[in-house]
């Protein structure tokens, strides 16, 4: 009696359907699925499935890509027959001690189907009904899928446990070691005393301290499968995966069980030992550096690592609230609930750039569960999920919306260079929410660049911006214009160019500072750095030149001679006057050249390196015509202009469209940091004057 399955649409907006996986020894796989409806907000005990569609491991075996479909047996009185195609197909099949009993099969690609034969020999996950997307959305129901989307984060809230599957792949058993003793011991000796415990001890655990409080075994065997974890934890697709963010955000980590095979493991362990080696002692620059020169792992890629796997820990504190309203009125110039509420949006919307989504769109969908969660009382989140809109107007109109509902321009700080875009015909403004910031901006969390505001924004009644179709209409004025731009930190000629910067003049004219000291700021960008305005600084400087250059020279650049020779002929130049006294003579890195091994160990637990690095990612070092100091969008490029944007606390590099039918229009390329310029040193009358409308395409 084969007989097509449709879904029927659900009675009320605030239905769900709910799956029992049972075992059923009619089926050829020893299960099958019932399907019913219930109310959300009076649903029985449910679990809450995160898992990816796809394989659970970016590099899987060979032969197992994830893409294999299974079918598997749906109850047929749970649902209303129909002659039409869905993602449903019939079988009939003997009832075993009857006559025929009409069935229904769910195509369910191999990871899933893979989980459902677990859950039903692991009790222990939770109670035996699952919400499930894949199955209890009509995906090809567009109004239905909008609709479920954008209140999941409420299922995923109402659910009695979230269950992570990350795969019938079991990890080995230094891995789980990892996961289940050693992690949870780290943590808790953060909790017994606290962060600076740690504080230049070895991540290897070498340090006797360590040794002590978590014993030798534990050390060495840490030591000898560190490595193994990385890449274990490098290859799951789960942490690459967008959804994943509310679907855990929005429950209590005693809540959320993480399933691998027939494994179980602590949610709150991997996540808080994820915390601890991100925030903690410069562990991840120590692990990166191991892992690049002695293991072979690639360079970032335990960092990278570590901030997948400690986003939904990041975004919970956004979550609940843990912003202050002081740094909210920095940051984004509110300090109103609602205001405070769509700078949250925007911040968790920008994390969720790393993460990954089948449909691009979702990079803006999947936030609204998080953003109702948080909505202050009496509000309407005016964010929908409309699947009948191309990705461009999505993007377009969440930026529009809002730019035009917050007092700051600081989404204009988050658009990526115009290289890294996928959907080019964006306007310039509008950030490409499908690919990674890859750029820390300048008005971050924890930095002294939240003190910035370059264009004194509270100092007048600026008009607010307003978009009309892709236009965004802005206010401002020319600052200067862009003469000559250096390598990125991750290229060999950037020592060359900041040698060259420094020797170039004695003083910086915007400040009276010597020009070496200016150099050295403006790469910071006035970074949070401890002793940035204290008399330890430049000695600091100093040291990590001669560090870094040592690095060079043994390193990226050993093979090339000439840049090798150009260093030297620079060096040469360094005097012993004040104005070079931050810069190490030839003879001085001669010296250090044969403790090439202490150098560079020196600099990988440098804070003032890992600082450096994080401000210079996708940015380059910048003079002007006028001889300021700056560092911009690593897309930039001689001609281009530095604006000042009323109601923007930093400057923009904008690049003029050509052409007499284009007056006033310009492209956005980036954010960027003048030296001498952040605090409103630029709003000279002369400047004011100039201010006028600014299209920006």
């Amino acid at each position: 009696m084969a007989q097509s399955y449709k879904y029927l649409p659900l009675p009320t907006p605030r239905s769900i359907r709910l799956i029992t996986v049972q075992p059923d020894p009619r089926e050829t796989h020893g299960f099958s699925i019932a399907v019913q409806v219930a109310e959300l907000n009076s649903a029985p005990p449910f679990c809450a499935l995160s898992y990816t569609w796809g394989s659970p491991l970016i590099q899987p075996p060979e032969g197992e890509a994830g893409d294999r479909e299974y079918r598997v047996s749906i109850a047929a009185d749970m649902k209303a027959p129909s002659r039409q195609n869905s993602l449903f197909e019939p079988s009939s099949t003997g009832a075993g001690n009857g006559g025929p009993d009409v069935r229904f099969q769910a195509v369910v690609l191999e990871n899933l189907f893979h989980f459902l034969q677990h859950f039903v020999r692991l009790p222990a996950l939770g109670p035996r009904l699952l919400w499930i997307d894949s199955i209890c959305i009509d995906q090809t129901n567009l109004t239905e899928r909008g609709s479920q989307v954008g209140y999941m984060g409420d299922i995923f809230r109402a659910a009695a446990r979230v269950v992570v599957w990350l795969g019938r792949w079991e990890p080995t058993p230094d891995v789980a070691w990892i996961l289940n003793e050693f992690a949870p011991r780290v943590v808790q000796l953060r909790h017994l005393y606290g962060p600076a415990f740690f504080v230049g001890k070895d991540a290897e655990c070498t340090d006797p301290e360590l040794v002590e409080r978590l014993g030798e075994a534990a050390c060495a065997r840490w030591r000898g499968a560190w490595v193994s974890w990385v890449a274990f934890m490098d290859n799951l697709a789960w942490f690459r995966r967008g959804w994943v963010i509310q679907e855990t955000v929005l429950k209590d980590n005693e809540q959320v069980t993480v399933a691998m095979g027939d494994q179980t493991f602590s949610w709150g362990s991997m996540v808080d030992f994820a915390s601890l080696l991100g925030r903690t002692a410069n562990w991840l620059i120590q692990l990166d550096h191991y892992g690049t020169t002695r293991h072979q792992l690639g360079r970032y890629r335990v960092e990278n690592m570590n901030h997948r796997v400690n986003m939904p820990l990041q975004i919970r504190r956004l979550v609940a609230g843990e912003t202050p309203k002081k740094l909210a009125a920095g940051l984004f110039g509110v300090s109103d609930a609602e205001g405070i509420w769509w700078a949250r949006v925007f911040e968790i919307m920008g994390m969720l750039r790393e993460k990954n989504f089948g449909d691009d769109r979702d990079q803006v969908f999947a936030c609204i569960g998080i953003a109702n969660a948080t909505m202050p009382p009496g509000m309407v989140n005016p964010m929908v999920a409309d699947y009948t809109l191309s990705v461009e107007e999505v993007f377009t109109r969440m930026a529009a919306l809002y730019i035009t509902n917050m007092p700051l321009l600081r989404a204009l700080s988050t658009v990526e260079p115009s290289n890294r875009r996928r959907y080019q015909d964006l306007p310039s403004w509008v950030p490409d929410f499908s690919v990674s910031q890859v750029f820390t901006t300048l008005m971050r969390s924890g930095t002294i660049g939240r003190h910035f505001d370059a264009a004194l924004t509270s100092s007048a009644a600026w008009p607010r911006p307003t978009v009309h179709g892709n236009v965004l209409a802005v206010q401002g004025a020319r600052l200067d214009v862009v003469s000559t731009d250096g390598d990125n930190f991750n290229f060999p000629g950037f020592i060359l160019s900041i040698l060259r910067s420094c020797l170039g003049r004695d003083q910086y004219i915007a400040t009276g500072e010597t020009q070496t000291e200016a150099v050295f700021r403006t790469l910071l960008a006035d970074c949070f750095f401890t002793e940035l305005y204290s008399s330890a600084f430049l000695p600091r400087c100093k040291t990590w030149l001669e560090n870094f250059i040592i690095q060079e020279i043994t390193g990226p650049l050993a093979d090339d001679e000439d840049s090798v020779m150009d260093i030297a002929a620079l060096l040469a130049d360094v005097s012993d006057s004040p104005q070079h006294r931050l810069l190490p003579d030839l003879a001085r890195i001669y010296d250090l050249r044969p403790q090439a091994a202490m150098c560079v160990a020196e600099l990988v637990k440098d804070r003032f390196h890992s600082e450096l690095i994080a401000m210079n990612h996708a940015r380059r070092f910048f003079t002007t015509d006028e001889g300021f100091l700056g560092l911009g969008p690593y897309s930039m490029r001689p001609g281009d202009e530095v604006f000042l944007l009323t109601r923007s606390k930093v400057p923009f590099v904008l690049r003029k469209v050509e052409g007499p039918a284009h007056a006033n229009e310009y492209r956005l390329v980036g954010e960027c940091y003048v030296r001498g310029f952040m605090r409103g040193e630029g709003m000279t009358p002369d400047l004011r004057a100039r201010i006028g409308p600014i299209r920006l395409v």
